[in-house]
């Protein structure tokens, strides 16, 4: 009985023992943690919040600047200061759907931090938003900049915007204050000014990039880039027929091929039989620059089909007056990305002086892979100048990669000392005519 009882007496104490643990482990949990405040949809103007990743209490986060777009039933926000190259992209996408009220009002924030490419990127979003209303304003905002070249950067940006609303305007301020700007400062306002117009009227834009501002081969060049601009922007947006009304009208020259020479290479990505049928009577018709239209087509169509393009090349044969540009642009472009294809195709085209370039390239790019066969490719250019100029950059990479394997080419070569000589040290220039090609 006494057993029955010390039994009894032991279970009962297991028992208060074990209620009163669990009584003591819930009074030490913690409470659930109450629920996280949403982010406010709406700001108060010129009030500074916390963005949802970082709430009041919260230390390390950005804040957010007002003045917001509405998407989807909330705020975007502009984060501020960016922490990270994210806040930054994320800062620099919102700044350009800003209200332009809003987006001159956030640019004033974005000035009191310190210079840096990234804010002036940003900066570039924010003024061409508020130039939209106010460009003078915007300007205004872009003179505080202490650096010259952010300083122009920002104008032209506001230029841009100005004149997607206000071209005639945009223009005369442009005329107004050239002053002493250095020419190639202008050249880029006026391409700046000719983006803007064609946002507004894309004709009349690129009819106005024959009055740009040529007087020197850097302004010339900047003309044939603005015009390419113009056309590969109208023929992505499938207005090929305006296009070609407009470039039958003008004359000759430079301005014309470069945007003939754009044309057919975004024409060629988007409809390659319209736009082969279309250069194709081009060149029955015996018109100018042919090769030069036919080296642009190809290498567009190359980035994205070079087996298509490679098989149009080859069905124009050394006789066409555009195949030598056409191939070397081929193999050019080919190349950089892979060295078995145009190896391939290299071979299987009769040797011609026509391919030296073409060869030459290529021997340059193979150097980085197989040094030994691009100095074969290199020693079969018949041209000599050529010739001599693609060694010499085989024998850099191959010396470069590994310098006892080019010795001992050199000893098995024949060469005479001074051709060794010569492929141990090249010159600092010569071989002009590939130099240019190459470059």
């Amino acid at each position: 009985m006494s057993r029955y009882f010390w039994i009894s007496g032991w279970a009962l104490g297991l028992l208060a023992a074990f209620a009163v643990g669990r009584w003591t482990e819930a009074q030490k949990a913690p409470e659930p943690p109450p629920p996280r405040a949403e982010a406010p949809t709406a700001l108060v103007p010129g009030e500074r919040e916390r963005s949802p990743a970082s709430l009041p209490g919260e230390a390390g986060g950005p804040s957010v600047l007002p003045g917001l777009t509405a998407g989807e039933g909330r705020a975007s926000w502009l984060p501020f200061p960016p922490e990270s190259p994210r806040d930054w992209e994320e800062a620099r996408r919102l700044g350009g759907l800003l209200e332009p009220d809003a987006a001159l009002q956030a640019a004033g924030e974005w000035l009191t931090l310190p210079p840096s490419r990234r804010r002036d990127e940003v900066l570039g979003e924010l003024l061409a938003r508020a130039a939209l209303a106010d460009p003078e304003a915007a300007l205004g905002f872009a003179a505080r900049l202490v650096s010259p070249a952010s300083r122009e950067s920002l104008r032209r940006s506001i230029l841009r915007a100005w004149a997607s609303r206000q071209p005639e305007v945009a223009r005369e301020w442009m005329e107004e204050t050239r002053g002493t700007l250095p020419s190639f400062l202008r050249a880029r306002r006026y391409a700046a000014w000719l983006e803007g117009w064609a946002e507004r009227d894309p004709t009349a834009a690129l009819d106005g990039a024959l009055a740009f501002p040529v007087e020197n081969r850097s302004e010339g060049w900047m003309q044939r880039r603005a015009v390419a601009r113009l056309v590969e922007a109208e023929v992505e947006a499938g207005r090929v027929d305006p296009v070609l009304a407009t470039l039958a009208a003008w004359p000759e020259g430079e301005a014309r091929r470069a945007a003939l020479e754009a044309l057919y290479g975004t024409w060629v990505r988007r409809d390659p039989e319209a736009a082969l049928a279309h250069w194709e009577s081009r060149a029955r018709a015996g018109e100018e620059g042919g090769g030069e239209l036919a080296a642009g087509l190809v290498r567009e169509w190359t980035e994205a089909d070079p087996a298509a393009a490679a098989a149009f090349v080859r069905s124009l044969g050394p006789a066409d007056p555009a195949y030598e540009a056409a191939v070397s642009s081929l193999v050019e472009r080919w190349s950089r990305y892979e060295v078995e294809g145009p190896a391939e195709w290299l071979n299987g085209e009769p040797p011609t002086p026509k391919t030296d370039r073409a060869v030459a390239v290529y021997s340059v790019r193979a150097a980085r892979e197989d040094p030994a066969a691009a100095m074969s490719w290199a020693e079969s250019i018949e041209d000599e100048e050529l010739r001599t100029g693609a060694r010499q950059r085989v024998a850099q990479a191959w010396r470069e990669r590994d310098e006892q394997g080019f010795e001992r080419y050199l000893e098995q070569s024949g060469l005479d000392e001074e051709t060794r000589a010569t492929l141990r040290n090249p010159p600092g220039r010569g071989w002009s005519e590939f130099h240019r090609f190459h470059q």
